[in-house]
């Protein structure tokens, strides 16, 4: 378990020498590592080895971020016209846990006005949002990515295109403000995968051996309703251990809550009551409709994208010390199969934190 937040790395080096290991190891290492840092997994293991690197200077370049501003403040967004997510996460230089500093949900539709789909009622809406959350003065966004779906429909279903759009033009929004002159809005926007950020968390419930890592899991093959259902109450594990008087013993992915959040929250789990997430948070109809997988998913992807990062940066202390050899291949080799058997027995032990 890490006890120390982000420690000093030659970044450039650190890459280099996971290139040179990512070209020494085979498959089943290499996957391990995609999965520990949240890089797409390609069909082949140069494809593969190339998105690995690719996340991997994503990563240091958010690690260097936090490293220089002394804390990587992140905003993840679940996107969605009637429901629309996002959660606050802050992660210190110097410490090992981030701190859940906002979490919540609004509706964005005006009840009658959910037919008017245009360009205009896009970009206004957008742009809105753009300056609601600048001014929460995050390091880095990272936004949903959205999927088209059918269901089977020749069309894509409205409701779908809407959310569509709106990722797009709330993506570029954000994005230009870097290019706009302004040294307060130099944040940076990442996609984020939901099928990565799914697979991180839900991958191996249910594997109690090491040894069973490499073969199929019924959790990652179970439906969606499944799926979604069991993204909730790992996010309910994680606050309900959060909230708890012993997290030194806890994951570093469990954060630490701000007062303003754990007001809201502490009443949830005093009362001892299954309730719904978004009912735990007060919030009120302003908010759209009482649902909490929005509330969820906002919470996994940011806390996926901070553990990914120390992540990187474990991975990266033990590259700083290795040689490029057969000897330092064996012990990053080693290191990724301890980083993958310590996140399955958290997540897993996590859940013991509800009923």
């Amino acid at each position: 378990m890490v006890t120390r937040g982000l420690a000093t790395l030659n970044l450039a080096a650190t890459l280099s020498k996971l290139d040179f290991f990512c070209r020494k190891c085979d498959i089943k290492t290499l996957k391990k590592v995609s999965f520990l840092l949240g890089s797409r997994e390609g069909t082949t293991k140069s494809a593969l080895r190339d998105e690995l690197l690719a996340q991997g200077g994503l990563l240091a370049k958010l690690r260097n971020t936090g490293g220089v501003a002394g804390s990587l403040n992140l905003v993840a967004v679940d996107i969605g016209v009637e429901n629309f997510a996002f959660c606050r996460l802050a992660l210190r230089a110097d410490e090992a846990r981030s701190q859940l500093v906002e979490w919540s949900k609004m509706q964005l539709s005006n009840g009658d006005d959910t037919s008017k789909f245009s360009p205009s009622v896009s970009a206004q809406l957008a742009k809105n949002l753009t300056q609601r959350l600048s001014r929460l003065g995050p390091s880095v966004f990272v936004l949903e990515r959205q999927r088209t779906r059918t269901a089977g429909s020749a069309n894509v279903f409205e409701h779908v295109l809407r959310a569509n759009v709106l990722e797009h033009v709330l993506f570029t929004l954000l994005q230009n403000q870097r290019f706009l002159g302004d040294d307060s809005l130099q944040h940076q926007v990442y996609s984020s995968d939901p099928r990565r950020m799914t697979e991180f968390w839900c991958k191996f419930i249910g594997v109690t051996s090491p040894g069973n890592l490499e073969g199929s899991n019924d959790q990652a093959k179970s439906s969606k309703t499944a799926t979604k259902s069991l993204k909730i109450k790992i996010a309910k594990a994680i606050i309900a251990a959060a909230l708890s008087s012993d997290l030194a013993s806890l994951p570093t992915f469990v954060p630490t809550v701000a007062p303003a959040v754990k007001s809201q929250l502490v009443s949830y789990f005093n009362k001892g009551k299954r309730l719904n997430l978004f009912d735990a948070l007060q919030l009120t109809t302003d908010a759209g409709r009482r649902k909490e997988d929005d509330l969820a998913d906002a919470l996994l992807h940011g806390l996926s994208w901070l553990t990914w990062v120390t992540n990187f940066d474990r991975l990266g202390q033990l590259l700083a010390k290795t040689t490029c050899d057969e000897t330092g291949l064996q012990q990053f080799k080693s290191r990724v199969q301890l980083l993958t058997v310590e996140h399955v027995k958290a997540t897993n032990a996590i859940l013991l934190h509800i009923t």
